[in-house]
């Protein structure tokens, strides 16, 4: 019959039954495991809604600190990080000008962009001839209380201050390595790749002429710049796949020679095929001919030899119509440094100039004019501006043999006849007009 007192447990299977009031474990004083099970007054419904309260605050404190946490880890963290990245990095020796404000420029842009999108993080490195050391990294997002800043101007100004903070510690960064490894840097810069299908950018600041085995262009000049990337080993090439790569040639200083014109092709070609062949795609150069100094703690490099240039020097038809202007084209591709206002060859540029000169002398000739003119690329400010910083140096070479030569800068303003993107749209043109 069934027990009221009693209650049936069931344990593994089996049933057993326990007399109310007695002991669960009758021969033994204790259960097992030596505790004494004491029985506790149960909670009131105040005690057990203030424990669920309680138990309903330590799971939000919870969740907030696993937020934080997931949060800072994915705001300090860099290697192996899915997010948008840009990889910078700078390359000094002595006799490459130390000036960072072109990089500055286009890292500020890119970085800029990035935070407006959301983020990403910046890596900075610097090397010169041995294996490149990192400067540090940025997280780019910019956040006010907890949420994407949507003013652009303070959103521009933390970016900046996080970049230009990054490039003050560079300076204070100390490299080591005679010489030029550019190999070295890149591979550097590969290594912090993003994962697959993530916004890459690679920003190089880079005289671009390496000096360290195996890529000597000492050496390498002797061939076309393709053959000469192509004679690389394949080891030594870095994975830039899904790259977009931008480049800052700073200027010569030092021992290193203005490059001629040649030479200036044959770096720009050697570096495009070495990031095409390396995965990536260069999508802008930049030659910052300005003049400076090298940064007094950087190794040395030995420096590299122009390509021969016989550029022929165009002669003016003599003698001039008596009561016919003078006029003179110089092709400023070929005697400026590009996108400079850097006279490579003075004296070539004399030579061009000295028909008009001697006609000057004769006293027939009322005025000059130099017009600087560009081909159509970039924007029409910076076209014009170049254009007139070429112009003044030319007039400055005539003002020297007493020829009172007036500048005028109208970039791509008013073109020569033919496309407006052609190579001789880059002249400085002087023209002597009769009295």
């Amino acid at each position: 019959m069934f027990d009221p007192k009693s209650r049936a447990v069931r344990r593994g299977g089996a049933s057993r039954t326990v007399r109310s009031g007695q002991p669960r474990f009758p021969n033994s004083a204790t259960p097992r495991g030596g505790s004494v099970s004491r029985s506790k007054p149960r909670p009131s419904r105040r005690t057990s809604g203030v424990g669920r309260l309680k138990l309903a605050l330590l799971a939000t404190a919870g969740l907030i600190a696993f937020l934080l946490i997931g949060r800072a880890i994915t705001a300090n963290s860099l290697h192996g990080e899915s997010e948008a990245r840009i990889s910078a990095g700078i390359q000094v020796d002595q006799n490459t000008v130390a000036d960072t404000s072109g990089f500055a420029e286009t890292v500020g842009r890119l970085a800029e962009r990035r935070a407006a999108e959301g983020g990403g993080t910046l890596t900075l490195y610097k090397g010169a001839g041995q294996k490149p050391v990192e400067v540090g990294h940025t997280d780019l997002s910019v956040e006010r209380e907890g949420n994407p800043e949507q003013n652009a101007g303070l959103r521009a100004r933390a970016t900046e201050k996080k970049v230009t903070d990054l490039l003050t510690r560079s300076k204070a960064t100390t490299v080591t390595g005679d010489g030029r490894d550019l190999l070295s840097l890149l591979q550097a810069l590969a290594a912090d790749k993003p994962d697959d299908g993530l916004a890459w950018d690679v920003v190089v600041m880079s005289f671009g002429l390496p000096t360290a085995e195996p890529s000597d262009t000492r050496i390498l000049t002797a061939a076309e710049p393709a053959a000469a990337v192509s004679s690389l080993p394949a080891d030594v090439i870095p994975d830039l796949n899904g790259a977009t790569v931008h480049w800052v040639f700073p200027a010569a200083t030092g021992n290193q020679p203005t490059l001629n014109p040649r030479t200036t092709l044959w770096r720009k070609a050697f570096v495009q095929h070495l990031i095409e062949r390396a995965g990536g795609s260069l999508v802008t150069s930049e030659d910052r001919n300005v003049p400076g100094t090298a940064d007094p703690q950087s190794p040395s490099a030995p420096p590299v030899p122009n390509i021969p240039d016989p550029t022929p020097v165009p002669t003016q038809r003599l003698p001039v119509p008596p009561g016919a202007p003078v006029v003179t084209a110089l092709d400023a591709g070929a005697l400026f440094a590009p996108d400079s206002t850097v006279l490579i060859d003075e004296s070539a540029a004399r030579a061009q100039l000295t028909p008009l000169i001697a006609e000057w002398a004769s006293g027939r000739y009322a005025s000059v004019e130099c017009i600087g003119r560009v081909a159509a690329f970039g924007s029409p400010e910076a076209g014009k501006h170049l254009s007139l910083e070429r112009a003044i140096r030319i007039a400055e070479v005539l003002q020297s043999s007493g020829v009172p030569a007036t500048p005028i800068g109208v970039g791509v303003e008013r073109p020569l006849a033919g496309d407006p993107r052609g190579a001789h749209q880059r002249s400085v043109i002087c023209t002597a007009t009769p009295k």
